[in-house]
């Protein structure tokens, strides 16, 4: 086992704790292009500072000199030097004392790589890497880190047995051949695939951060904090200051900085799309109802007045100019966190009627019992979800949580079966809203409250079947000519004209919004129009969210469909978060759309046009030939580039053995060493990596001399392909000993080398 081979597992090792340690400050990413350009800074620093001890001939048996300690030293310092720099330029770019640390060890293990003919440096930078690795690895769990790590403990045993090996080799009798034995390369690939296993169990399940006092004190301690913390209690400067920006994921010693910035639900829509215009004269008002009139008998009681301020929402509003500044911070914090997948819809308001230019808060039926069941051992609320088994496709699951809303309901999604608070199993403790919404018996759900939901989702495939239209049609429940909009009515009926009845009539009045009207959620209705929907449909044919969502309510009303508007909040894939795996919502993710009814359950729909629905996950065929049909309308939009593509790839493959061999002699010319041993070694593997693609390879057993003389020469050839055959074997088996050819002549003796081996073989 040579020194080379354990240098060049040592530089693998060290490039693996380099990537995982990016990995692991970054949640999963690799970085910033400036944390790189300081890794590449390092690394052509230290490689340039190893060209004289290289070219001196340095003995490396023993310590290293002291350049080399100062030229490390110096590297270690180089980062201290950045993060002061970033301190005073950019605080938020800077790191905490411990991964300042870590920083500087990184470049300390690049420098002593660079010097790794020195037995010390080359342990010294093998240690490092394995530190290096393993911090990374409890720093953050991800799968990225794990790929890396679990790489790193099979490269590792290797660098172990090839270590010890190369300690015992001059220990064996002259003659004795070499090598690493293959079982024990065999047990070091299955101990690290072994490991490699148990470390990806780590990423499964719920993880719980556990900090220990003082231990990291920049990252979450009692006593110390710094502006670079991003994790543990504390976040930074922010909490112990108490700025307006203050947020934490832990226990607060007050809730003073979490109430002055939580608004109210009310306070959300209002503030998001400004203020309702109050009109001075009230006209006349249409009076329209979304619902069968039978679904409208029942009134509940009051509520408390944290109910009462959302009951309605007017479609005429103010346009503002400049925003209040309470609502400018309100946007800096999240109201909540999904995680899950998106996009999902969050109901919070339900409305059944529009009377003028309100829209009227539902008044629903809702069962009041609730139920708790048990699964492993924790607390599950059933809520009422009347979707046969036969009909669900998928069953998803999402995990909500609460920081910055100031209201008791429950933003839940459609078809909504089950809902987990750690520690809550008492059925009392929840209750329906007037309009059918899920919320706690409480002025507000806590901040920090964490909610696992459990609900359905229904392939837009199954409902557009026969026992859907049928169920569809069975709900239909016609409207009163006295109660119609006739205009309405007829751009309806225009619209739908070549659906067929059921889901496909609901998606073609969907799709007509989306696809032939524009969102603009400032644009505002003039405090003088009569229709506000008239005007949207007829004339600006633009506006915000609320008035797609009306206008499609009413049109599939005209129709005798059952429907009402939703609103709540809308977890766009925009605002995903691939670090936390999370999506934070805001204010302005407040959102309205409608759902309806097939007589039993109420079904999402989306008419607004950049907004979607949640569908459930493709099965690998789906996939598959989606991909394929992705691929063939990519090819066919550029036909012209694809067609040139394939025949520049075509040309390629029946001219690759041309192309390879100029590849060869192009790479024999570019060869670089001060060593001309090492110059004629480099030729011989590019003869050996050439045999690969030639029609005739060398057989197995016979040396390159022998092979070189078998080739055909010219009479005045002979000398050279003897002064060839002659430097192969001194290159190979030489050792010290003097070239056999003068030192002018084996650049010609290279080139004569690499043309003799592509010549066919003699008959002789």
């Amino acid at each position: 086992m040579s020194d080379r081979f354990l240098v060049r597992l040592n530089w693998i090792l060290v490039t693996l704790a380099v990537l995982a340690l990016q990995l692991s400050l970054h949640r999963g990413g690799i970085g910033a292009w400036w944390s790189w350009g300081e890794i590449l800074a390092v690394f052509a620093i230290s490689l340039l500072a190893t060209r004289p001890w290289r070219q001196a001939k340095v003995v490396t048996k023993g310590n290293p000199p002291s350049g080399v300690v100062v030229l490390m030293l110096t590297m270690v310092m180089a980062h201290i030097v950045v993060e002061i720099i970033f301190g005073f330029v950019a605080p938020p770019l800077g790191q905490t004392f411990e991964l300042q640390t870590a920083l500087a060890l990184r470049n300390l293990m690049i420098a002593a790589a660079a010097f790794s003919q020195f037995p010390s440096l080359l342990r010294l930078s093998s240690g490092l890497s394995l530190t290096l690795t393993c911090f990374a690895f409890i720093l953050e769990i991800h799968a990225s880190i794990t790929a890396v790590v679990a790489i790193y403990a099979m490269i590792g045993l290797w660098w172990l047995i090839g270590n010890y090996w190369d300690r015992i080799q001059g220990r064996f009798p002259e003659g004795t051949q070499r090598s690493v034995p293959k079982n024990a390369g065999a047990l070091a690939i299955g101990v690290a695939l072994l490991l490699g296993s148990g470390m990806f169990l780590l990423i499964g399940g719920e993880h719980a951060t556990t900090a220990l006092s003082g231990f990291m004190p920049s990252s979450g301690g009692n006593q110390i904090d710094s502006a670079a913390a991003n994790s543990g209690v504390g976040d930074g400067d922010d909490l112990v200051n108490g700025t307006e920006d203050a947020m934490s994921f832990g226990p607060t010693e007050s809730e003073v900085f979490l109430e002055s910035q939580m608004p109210s639900l009310y306070d959300v829509f209002n503030d998001t799309y400004d203020a309702p215009v109050k009109r001075k004269k009230p006209g006349e008002h249409q009076r329209s109802v979304a619902l069968a009139p039978d679904k409208l008998q029942h009134r509940h009681q009051k509520l408390a007045r944290s109910e009462q301020s959302g009951r309605q929402f007017s479609l005429v509003r103010k346009q503002s100019q400049v925003k209040k500044k309470s609502l400018q911070d309100r946007t800096s914090h999240a109201l909540l966190y999904v995680k899950g997948r998106t996009p999902l819809h969050l109901r919070m308001n339900i409305y059944d009627r529009l009377e003028g230019d309100e829209l009227i808060e539902a008044e629903a039926f809702p069962p009041a019992s609730f139920v708790i069941s048990q699964e492993k051992g924790k607390p599950w609320l059933e809520i009422p979800c009347f979707v046969n088994d036969s009909d669900i496709d998928y069953a998803e699951e999402s995990l909500l949580k609460f920081i910055n809303l100031k209201s008791p309901r429950v933003p839940t999604p459609s078809h909504f079966s089950q809902l987990h608070i750690p520690d809550v199993d008492r059925a009392d403790l929840f209750r329906w809203t007037q309009d059918g919404v899920l919320r706690l018996d409480a002025d507000r759900i806590p901040p920090t409250t964490v909610m696992r939901q459990r609900y359905f989702l229904i392939a837009e495939e199954r409902l557009q079947s026969e026992r859907y239209r049928n169920k569809f049609l069975a709900a239909n429940t016609p409207i009163a000519a006295e109660e119609s909009s006739p205009s309405l009515r007829e751009i309806a009926q225009e619209w739908t004209i070549d659906a067929q009845p059921g889901w496909e009539t609901i998606t073609a009045v969907s799709d007509h919004l989306r696809n032939e009207y524009l969102l603009d959620r400032k644009l505002p209705i003039s405090a003088a129009t009569v229709g506000p929907i008239e005007e949207f449909l007829f004339d600006s044919r633009q506006g915000p969210d609320y008035l797609f969502a009306t206008s499609a309510a009413l049109l599939l009303r005209e129709l005798g469909y059952q429907t009402r508007i939703v609103s709540g909040f809308y977890a766009s894939p925009d605002r995903y978060d691939s670090h936390s795996e999370q999506t934070p919502l805001y204010p302005d993710d407040a959102h309205f759309w409608l759902e309806v009814s097939d007589g039993v359950n109420w079904h999402a729909v989306e008419p607004t046009p950049g907004y979607d629905l949640l569908a459930p996950p493709k099965d690998l065929k789906t996939r598959l030939a989606e991909f394929i049909w992705n691929v063939l309308q990519w090819s066919w939009g550029y036909k012209w580039t694809f067609l040139l593509v394939f025949t520049l790839a075509t040309t390629v493959w029946l001219l690759r053995i041309a192309i390879l061999d100029a590849a060869a002699r192009l790479a024999n010319c570019w060869i670089i060493s001060v060593d001309h041993r090492r110059r004629v070694l480099r030729t011989l593997q590019i003869i050996q990596l050439r045999e690969r693609f030639l029609p005739v390879r060398r057989p197995k057993g016979v040396t390159i001399e022998s092979w070189l003389s078998r080739k055909v020469v010219a009479a005045e050839e002979e000398t050279q392909q003897i002064q060839s055959i002659s430097l192969c074997g001194w290159a190979l088996y030489g050792g010290a000993s003097k070239c056999p050819v003068p030192a002018a002549e084996i650049e010609t003796l290279r080139y004569f080398t690499l043309e003799l081996s592509r010549r066919p073989l003699s008959l002789r």
